[in-house]
């Protein structure tokens, strides 16, 4: 019997091919086109080319662009919402909030990698996935919003993003930061629709959310 040896068809030359190329042009529209518009009062969406926008919401920076597992792929990069809405032409007025979120979500993940080289010493296969998948990486809520930061962003229209990570088989739970939002995330969510007189929900995730308790006071427009 041969033993079969594993090829992979990655690369990890700088030179983008034509088929990169047409690749990337069909996920932006795939991406685009998986969208659900699931609310619009007020007539809030479109956006008006340039406008000005307050961007929260932790999913704003780290946009989850796959899931785990089987869920995951390779790419050269990926766009983050902030990324995107400043190619597109708007101004972000809340880069401060932003970055402060940044430099939390690094901290945060370098402490939860540590962890997971620290009880997976010396394992391998199985029992490294077993340890891996049994401490799911929990995405920061971000600081408290504030009315420094409505004053400072001097707009009407506010872009709030949540995101999820999922992937396959025990990446899921029925906890605060999974399928329910943190007291934080709901915290900065209900503010921001005190503030801001158009709110915009962006709902990043890769598998089901409660959203519910949006019901229980004057939710996003959109």
């Amino acid at each position: 019997m041969r033993k079969k040896t594993r090829t992979y068809s990655g690369t990890q030359s700088q030179y983008m091919s034509p088929r990169e190329q047409r690749n990337r042009l069909l996920a932006r529209r795939a991406a685009a086109e998986g969208m659900v518009l699931l609310k619009n009062d007020n007539q809030t969406l479109p956006l008006s080319q340039g406008k000005s926008i307050a961007l929260y919401g932790g999913g704003a920076v780290n946009t989850v662009k796959g899931g785990t597992g089987s869920g995951d792929v390779n790419e050269r990069e990926n766009v983050s919402i902030w990324q995107g809405l400043k190619e597109a032409g708007f101004q972000i007025t809340t880069e401060d909030w932003l970055k402060s979120f940044q430099a939390d979500y690094e901290s945060a993940r370098n402490t939860w990698k540590e962890q997971i080289i620290r009880e997976a010493q010396g394992l391998g296969g199985a029992e490294f996935f077993s340890v891996y998948t049994s401490h799911p990486f929990q995405i920061p809520s971000g600081r408290k919003i504030t009315e420094a930061d409505v004053l400072k962003s001097n707009t009407d229209t506010a872009v709030f993003v949540i995101s999820r990570i999922a992937g396959e088989a025990s990446d899921r739970c029925l906890s605060e930061g999974d399928y329910y939002f943190t007291k934080a995330e709901r915290d900065n969510l209900e503010y921001v629709c005190r503030s801001y007189a158009h709110v915009i929900l962006v709902v990043n995730t890769g598998a089901q959310i409660d959203l519910s308790f949006i019901q229980e006071h004057t939710g996003p427009d959109a």
